[in-house]
């Protein structure tokens, strides 16, 4: 026989063992979620009523649940009645002066913005936070490897303006070592004390 006949067919042969074991091998999917197949979920984030956020994770890209180590607690002084977080579900960020001192006046809203976190007067701003708006004064200054802010949010409720004041404080996350470091990093990145303040504003009420 011609070699090149024989070599032909043997070629053919062998082509077509292989694609028969290709085409009996079991195929493997793997499941959704895991490193093989990994779940991509957007970047957005919740803000929680704590003030803190969290992100989507997988599988179903849906938000992580918010903490729920807060409890909340109801302050009533005769003039006014609210509830607030009892303490900030946080690690390095803290609350002074808490609950928030609520003072009444019988005045119009307004709000000019203007100045510094930094600077003696501080930072004067109008934010909207859930559709509210605020006329918001931060004070920032730094002791004892932590950073202190005093806060004022000035905002209309029925038909009065309410005062809202109150100081936090923020370690300074250079104090720490690695992994504690970009923890603090990542808390403070996260934090938001609008949230809170809008929380303890939308239970609110005057009571003389």
């Amino acid at each position: 026989m011609n070699n090149k006949l024989v070599g032909g067919i043997i070629a053919v042969l062998v082509i077509g063992i292989a694609g028969y074991m290709l085409w009996m091998r079991p195929t493997v999917t793997a499941p959704t979620g895991t490193s093989a197949n990994p779940v991509a979920c957007t970047m957005d984030a919740k803000i929680c009523p704590d003030g803190s956020s969290v992100g989507r994770q997988g599988p179903k890209c849906e938000f992580a649940p918010c903490p729920t180590t807060t409890s909340l607690k109801t302050f009533s002084d005769g003039k006014v009645t609210f509830m607030y977080p009892d303490k900030l579900s946080t690690e390095y960020i803290s609350a002074l002066d808490w609950p928030p001192k609520v003072t009444l006046a019988n005045s119009t809203f307004s709000c000019t913005e203007a100045g510094l976190e930094g600077a003696r007067a501080g930072l004067t701003e109008r934010v909207t936070i859930n559709g509210r708006v605020y006329c918001k004064t931060t004070e920032a200054e730094g002791a004892a490897g932590s950073t202190y802010l005093n806060y004022a949010y000035v905002t209309q409720v029925n038909n009065k303006l309410a005062y809202l004041t109150f100081s936090i404080r923020q370690v300074q996350c250079l104090n720490y070592n690695e992994p504690k470091a970009s923890q603090c990093t990542a808390e403070r990145n996260a934090f938001n004390i609008d949230q809170i303040i809008d929380g303890v504003v939308q239970t609110l009420t005057v009571v003389s």
